[in-house]
This record gives C-alpha cells, structure tokens and sequence, in this order.
C-alpha cells in the first residue's frame, strides 16, 4: 500500500477482501466508507459517524460522532514521532498500517465497522481539517 492510503483503504481491504471494490466510498461488495473531519457538520446519507483518534478531540460533544474507535487509531508513541517531526508521513503511514495489522483490538474493530457498513453507510472521523496528511485516508 503507498503513502496516499492508510485507514480508509485498510479498512475497506480488510472489509471487502483482495482485489475487490474500489479504493473508496461504495465497494462491489455494497459497503460505503467515507471520511470527514470530527468538525464538519453530519451530512445525509453519511451512515454512522465513527471517530478514529487516540484522543478526544477538543470541543467535540459526544453527539457529533455515534462511536469511538480508539484501536484504530494511530498509537500514542507513533503520534508523539510524527507530530515531534521525528517521522515523516511515508514512515508513519508504513508504521501505522503494521500497528492495525498487528493488533487483535484493531482487526476486531475493522470487523465491527465491517458490520456497520453492512447495515448502512460508516464515516470515519479525525480532528484533521482535511485528509492530506491523516491517517483515516
């Protein structure tokens, strides 16, 4: 997997399998995953609101998202590298994609957001204002 993908495209991997669907949104499979800011106003037809951090972002009220998943985040140690410059994004989505994969607690989490992407569409939330260098990408 490159540098463009991490959280978006390993969920939807592990959730459709190899080889099937598209890199994002609607798979063949009939599950929708999508991505937004924690800040952006819920829109339509978004699904369940699912954030995606190892912290709780500031001034977010608990209604703005239907649930947390901390296990697919990034972890604290590999937050404090990237943020302290100490890893470059290439590094840190390469570090972060073996942590999801080698975690009991984030397969069984992209499991259950394979559920609720089965019963409608699922929204993956962070604090980044935009997805250019955020892990739910």
């Amino acid at each position: 997997m490159d540098a463009g993908g991490t959280l978006q495209e390993c969920a939807i991997s592990a959730l459709r399998g190899p080889r099937r669907g598209a890199a994002c949104g609607r798979t063949r499979s009939g599950l929708s995953i999508s991505t937004a800011s924690i800040y952006k106003p819920r829109l339509d037809g978004g699904g369940k609101r699912i954030l995606v951090t190892r912290y709780y972002p500031r001034g977010v009220r608990r209604s703005n998202f239907d649930d947390w998943l901390r296990e697919l985040a990034p972890s604290r140690e590999l937050l404090r590298r990237y943020k302290g410059g100490s890893v470059r994004w290439k590094t840190f989505v390469g570090a972060f994609l073996g942590e999801v994969r080698d975690s009991d607690e984030a397969q069984s989490a992209l499991r259950n957001l394979r559920r609720a992407a089965r019963r409608g569409g699922v929204t993956l939330l962070c604090f980044e204002p935009d997805g250019a260098h955020c892990h739910r990408h």
